[in-house]
């Protein structure tokens, strides 16, 4: 018994070149398809500068692009210092500020009013050193805030979260009187 080899005939021969070159180019196609995408090119995510704003009891309230890492002391030279009624002594010069921010300086008449409603006769009142943020703070330092105890404090982490004095006021205890007292004291 004998084997017989069938040569191709020639338009077989060509079908077998186009076979080969259509496979040769679904290879190169498949390697640039499944080839990695180069990493996107992101640009620095370091912040060079912060912009804040002022208002309250400064020379010139506004908004300010100081440098990255500045502190409250830092904006309100910027706005030309405390005016002659601010208070001071309200106002954290230390807190660093973060792109974003609000610092309101309140006037000493704020400060006598809140030392009237929430202060003790020892002239000592229940407020916070720097501005609370109340979408993070905990039940005990909410409840360092003028006008806050317990249950306030517990209705405040229950309405989270809050954009701004307006989703305050929505808090079921807190009104506008209320308000006036919380906010020289509290950040969003």
């Amino acid at each position: 018994m004998y084997t017989r080899v069938m040569k191709p005939a020639p338009s077989s021969k060509r079908e077998l070149w186009v076979v080969g070159g259509l496979l040769a180019l679904i290879a190169v196609l498949g390697f640039v398809a499944l080839r990695p995408a180069p990493a996107p090119v992101i640009p620095a995510l370091e912040k060079t500068s912060v912009t804040v704003a002022i208002a309250g009891e400064v020379k010139t309230p506004g908004v300010y692009t100081l440098p990255f890492g500045s502190r409250v002391a830092a904006l309100v030279a910027a706005a030309g210092g405390y005016s002659s009624t601010a208070e001071p002594s309200l106002v954290n010069p230390v807190q660093i500020l973060t792109d974003g921010d609000q610092v309101r300086v309140p006037s000493k008449f704020a400060a006598q009013a809140l030392s009237a409603a929430g202060g003790s006769k020892t002239g000592s009142s229940k407020t916070p050193t720097g501005r609370v943020n109340v979408n993070t703070a905990s039940p005990s330092e909410l409840e360092a805030l003028p006008g806050v105890g317990p249950k306030m404090a517990a209705k405040i982490v229950a309405g989270r979260p809050f954009a701004g004095m307006a989703d305050l006021d929505k808090v079921k205890g807190i009104g506008p009187s209320m308000l006036k007292k919380l906010e020289p004291f509290v950040k969003f």
